[in-house]
């Protein structure tokens, strides 16, 4: 967990936004702290919250000033151009969370579903092409965020289901991938899965994940360069995040030990 799943989100995030390499252990050390700190049952208080949030604000505006100074190819050059103050520190903690979090939980599980799988692994390794619906079929089955809420803006029927405007909506993203009335055998995990509409990237229209090709394309590499180049098994059960493996995000996992040897 720590040496891949990681690694790979959190170095391409942060070469995107345009992160300094010395800094990175720092900011990611922080953001994740933040997330933990919405445990009900974890060790946090609202001041640490508070704490880690403020740390994080202040590094954002400190690489803003020197973007702004010394103007670099990255997204963070662009963003401090159009946008000031709290936005920007906003939009600082959405990319450097959302970049990495759930992109790592979901290669973590992916990988846990692949060795509960053993045959399917090793289908993925005699067909690397089988590689795009693998993805899908990992963020489906893992669906790393679990909910995301809305209000109505306005009186409408969904679903069967009235609601007025104003009234909150809870979007539940593993449920979603499992509706009987799109997926067929919905608690079965299975590469070959086509059609498969999932929704972990959120169910279309404007409100969509502005990193969906970014997390397919590092699960697709980072699986097909470890499924080709490893034998991999187990060497001890996953540590979830907090008290358990739902956190305020979605699912979670701290370390998932393996023993791996590399195939000749």
């Amino acid at each position: 967990m720590r040496d891949i799943a990681y690694q790979v989100p959190m170095h391409l995030i942060a070469d995107i936004i345009g992160i300094p390499e010395d800094d990175r252990s720092w900011v990611f050390e922080r953001t994740d702290h933040l997330l933990k700190s919405g445990d009900p049952y974890g060790k946090y208080t609202e001041d640490d919250r508070l704490g880690l949030q403020t740390e994080v604000f202040e590094y954002a505006q400190r690489i803003t000033a020197d973007k702004r100074a010394n103007p670099a190819d990255d997204v963070w050059t662009k963003l401090a151009e159009q946008l000031d103050g709290f936005e920007l520190e906003m939009f600082f903690l959405l990319l450097s969370i959302a970049g990495s979090e759930t992109t790592r939980n979901a290669l973590t599980m992916g990988l846990i579903a692949l060795l509960d799988h053993p045959d399917q692994l090793a289908e993925l390794r005699a067909n690397p092409e089988l590689s795009p619906s693998a993805a899908d079929e990992i963020l489906r089955w893992s669906s790393p965020v679990l909910i995301f809420g809305r209000t109505a803006t306005r009186d409408v029927t969904i679903g069967g289901q009235d609601l007025k405007a104003g009234d909150r909506v809870v979007f539940w993203h593993p449920s979603g991938n499992r509706d009987e009335t799109v997926f067929q055998d919905t608690f079965h995990f299975d590469i070959h899965r086509s059609p498969n509409p999932h929704i972990a990237f959120g169910g279309g229209g404007v409100h969509y994940c502005l990193g969906a090709n970014l997390a397919h394309k590092e699960i697709r590499v980072v699986m097909e360069s470890v499924v080709a180049g490893y034998d991999i098994e187990l060497a001890a059960p996953p540590v979830w995040t907090g008290s358990g493996p739902v956190h305020n995000v979605g699912i979670s996992i701290d370390s998932l030990p393996v023993r791996v040897t590399a195939r000749t």
